[in-house]
């Protein structure tokens, strides 16, 4: 290891035991950041890079996007939920997630961009022959959705206790195929505790809690008749704030660079998006009003989704560090959310942990930190349970 690496090191955790709590007591959460997964020049997981980018920012669940042309991203899931079955990897208290693409996406693909299932040599079982190939058009069986489902109960049952949660992206825009008939089917299957099992719901811990939006025109889904079957076929939602209450008009007007004009969500736009950090939490009201009275209120879950990267035509860097910063942060100390989910992964570089992630001295006022990294790490290490500083330390010797 360099010099220059061993500094980042010693830094590193003598800065973690100036700032680290002895231990978080509060309710268990979930810490999550999803996809962006590190590879290799030949494409594939970088798994070390992995663990090393999830470890420094204390990320205790790892979102895994399954979206590619040939089945690889499959086949890197099955490696990680290898590793984690082992002695060391079971050290790290990793969780995962799955987060499958949506038929929206896939169609747009030409079903040749979905989430790709493919057969693993890890595991004892045929993936391919779960799935519906023979449909015309969609050779991967893109759109079969119960076929996913069977192939992750599967996965769950042969790697227990690693995957938490199964996630559909933009799942409340495509309700017109996920009904709540084909939600309940989608649920009997991935809850069964033994393959081809009949029983409908069991003991299998893994959850299905998919992507969700506030609702158009600023009308909350959750509260409209026709849906709220989403409140007892589900495990929860994972609910991406948008500003979708308040309106683009919160955020305007906005100083849009020339290659921006065309974003759509201002208020997901670098220091635009500031003015709708006093919106978060009625939105999140609203929700946990409508779980409450239409759902199971105490087993109903729900997560946050933050957008620390562009959304769509809305600049390099989407919205503000501080406006990153706020939201986590309010996100996570909110006693009636079970987790966060950063969109997409971020971590400090080599730079900003020579620098503990501040501009001067030790202040973690978020305006002098120094990434997006920076804010995830600084805001989750407040809600980790136990600092194993020599475990972090083992990781930054990986440091590339």
């Amino acid at each position: 290891m360099t010099l220059y690496k061993h500094l980042i090191v010693c830094l590193y955790i003598l800065g973690t035991i100036c700032i680290a709590n002895a231990s978080y007591i509060g309710k268990v959460k979930s810490l999550g950041q999803y996809a962006s997964l590190p590879k290799n020049s030949d494409g594939r997981m970088d798994l070390q890079k992995l663990l090393f980018q999830l470890n420094i920012t204390y990320t205790n669940t790892y979102s895994f996007l399954l979206d590619d042309t040939t089945g690889d991203n499959y086949l890197d899931l099955v490696l990680l939920l290898d590793y984690l079955k082992t002695s060391t990897g079971k050290d790290l208290g990793l969780k995962l997630a799955v987060t499958l693409l949506p038929p929206s996406e896939s169609i747009e693909t030409g079903n040749t961009r979905c989430s790709i299932f493919v057969d693993s040599p890890l595991t004892t079982f045929n993936e391919t022959s779960m799935l519906n190939l023979s449909v015309p058009g969609d050779p991967h069986g893109c759109l079969d959705y119960l076929g996913q489902a069977n192939i992750l109960n599967h996965l769950s049952i042969e790697y227990p206790n690693a995957i938490e949660s199964i996630n559909i992206d933009d799942f409340s825009l495509n309700l017109n195929i996920f009904t709540e008939e084909y939600c309940i089917k989608f649920q009997h299957i991935l809850k069964r505790n033994k393959p081809h099992a009949a029983a409908a719901i069991n003991n299998n811990p893994i959850q299905f809690i998919p992507t969700y939006y506030y609702g158009k025109n600023g009308v909350l889904l959750l509260n409209q008749t026709k849906f709220k079957y989403l409140t007892t076929v589900l495990d929860g939602i994972l609910f991406y704030f948008r500003n979708d209450k308040g309106g683009k008009s919160t955020c305007l007007p906005c100083n849009f660079s020339k290659s921006d004009v065309n974003c759509s969500r201002p208020c997901l736009y670098e220091q635009c998006s500031e003015k709708s950090i006093s919106n978060f939490n009625i939105e999140v009201n609203d929700i946990l009003s409508a779980m409450k009275t239409t759902g199971e209120g105490a087993t109903y879950k729900l997560f946050i989704g933050i957008y620390f990267s562009p959304y769509h035509s809305c600049g390099p860097i989407g919205p503000s560090i501080e406006y990153d910063y706020e939201i986590l942060k309010q996100a996570v100390s909110n006693e009636n959310v079970d987790g966060v989910i950063v969109y997409t992964l971020k971590y400090p570089s080599a730079e900003d942990l020579f620098h503990n992630c501040v501009d001067n001295n030790y202040n973690f006022l978020s305006t002098n930190l120094r990434s997006k990294g920076c804010a995830v790490q600084n805001v989750f290490k407040n809600y980790t349970y136990m600092y194993d500083v020599v475990r972090d330390a083992r990781y930054l010797e990986n440091l590339k």
